[in-house]
């Protein structure tokens, strides 16, 4: 699944999964057990989830757009933050509705990846590979922190999936 003839080690790689569908946390846990990550961390809300995110400081989350009480995107508002203590965390976010406005959306507010379900485990191994075994440097600006976006890895302008707004070179901060 995750290449040929090279499967990497997720045994002590910690995930959180939030996701308001006990259905879909048994999904989503049984795919990353089969990946071989021994502990899944779950929560059915976004308060749950910055609990337990604070709680366990994992090294990825799978995130719901939608959730009770707290939706996604307000829960990656919260967390990407360069004066958060898991503000550097890789997230992939999931989601029924995947307009083109909604993937824009995700990407402005730092998500790595944005998959759409329904969803294979192939697909969700492809996100968690490229969020784990590539990892982008962060990327400070007056309006992100996140990810660098993966058009301007290496040059001096920040593009959040088409939308390209010119950042001199200097004004951006390579954070790692």
């Amino acid at each position: 699944m995750s290449g040929v003839g090279f499967l990497p080690d997720y045994s002590e790689i910690n995930c959180l999964v939030i996701e308001d569908s006990a259905h879909m946390r048994t999904i989503i846990r049984t795919i990353l057990q089969g990946l071989g990550v021994r502990r899944v961390i779950e929560a059915e809300d976004g308060v749950s989830g910055i609990e337990r995110l604070e709680q366990y400081a994992p090294d990825l989350v799978i995130i719901d757009w939608i959730l009770p009480i707290l939706n996604g995107p307000e829960l990656v508002r919260l967390v990407r933050k360069p004066s958060h203590p898991q503000g550097m965390i890789p997230i992939i976010m999931i989601s029924s509705y995947a307009e083109r406005r909604r993937v824009v959306e995700a990407k402005k507010l730092g998500v790595h990846e944005f998959l759409r379900k329904p969803f294979s485990a192939r697909d969700l191994c492809s996100r968690i590979d490229s969020v784990l075994l590539d990892p982008r440097p962060f990327v400070r600006t007056d309006t992100y922190y996140g990810p660098a976006p993966r058009a301007t890895i290496g040059r001096g302008a920040a593009a959040i999936d088409g939308l390209s707004t010119a950042v001199p070179d200097g004004a951006n901060q390579i954070i790692s």
